[in-house]
């Protein structure tokens, strides 16, 4: 899923550029708005293994 994400980020969409985001119930999620106004969210299981190297985003700052 982190390797999608990054594809999105590469594409240098003008609008569309979806932060990675550590989830309150164990998951890694990214949110994307298709043209048609849908919102789509990708989750996958948090794993400190496997996502020990992403950055996440934070709406906090």
């Amino acid at each position: 899923m982190a390797a999608y994400q990054r594809e999105l980020i590469d594409e240098k969409y003008k609008y569309n550029r979806p932060g990675l985001e550590k989830a309150f119930y164990g998951a890694v999620s990214f949110t994307v708005n298709d043209p048609f106004g849908n919102t789509i969210i990708f989750n996958v299981e948090f794993d400190d293994e496997k996502h020990k190297g992403l950055q996440f985003y934070s709406g906090d700052h």
